[in-house]
């Protein structure tokens, strides 16, 4: 278990997996310009990303190759697949697994990594956490899984970790 302690200052979370739909660009633009050929989620990366209309697009084509292989990758390893995420600083994905030799089978430029828990049982932790709302400190401001650390992270405020601990213990 993991706790992350600070000030809850809520937030929003940005996920760019071209999902909505961006349209390609068909011409080089300067970082963190308007570009009128651009839909929504490339206009979000090159203003998060100060990326360029075509820098943006590439990154949404790696990150929708990942997850296009990280699907197949799931469906060959059925039990053994324990998650993936797109590692931020090289785009590479990474698929957790809970068997080494299953890593062996994969495919070359798959990165693995062998985990303890994996993502399904991370999940029905989670779950279970969820069932226990009525009983949730206060100081307890959110939990979820997190598969690149292969954890249940529980995030308090500061100074209430044992409030997070017991709330653990319990659910």
């Amino acid at each position: 278990m993991l706790f992350r302690t600070g000030a809850a200052t809520g937030g929003t979370v940005a996920l760019l997996a071209g999902l909505l739909g961006a349209a390609p660009a068909t011409a080089e633009t300067e970082p963190n310009s308007t570009a009128p050929d651009t839909g929504p989620v490339t206009q979000f990366a090159m203003e998060e990303r100060d990326l360029s209309a075509t820098e943006a697009e590439e990154l949404l084509t790696d990150q929708v190759d990942a997850a296009t292989l990280g699907a197949e990758v799931e469906s060959s390893l059925g039990s053994d697949f324990g998650g993936s995420y797109v590692e931020p600083g090289t785009g590479d994905l990474v698929v957790n697994v809970t068997n080494a030799e299953a890593a062996a089978e994969l495919p070359d430029g798959v990165t693995t990594e062998v985990v303890t828990h994996g993502e399904p049982t991370l999940n029905e932790f989670s779950a279970e956490l969820d069932r226990t709302k009525a009983d949730v400190p206060a100081e307890v401001v959110s939990w979820g899984p997190d598969v690149r650390s292969d954890r249940v992270v529980v995030t308090v405020l500061e100074g209430a970790t044992d409030a997070a601990e017991e709330f653990v213990a319990t659910a």
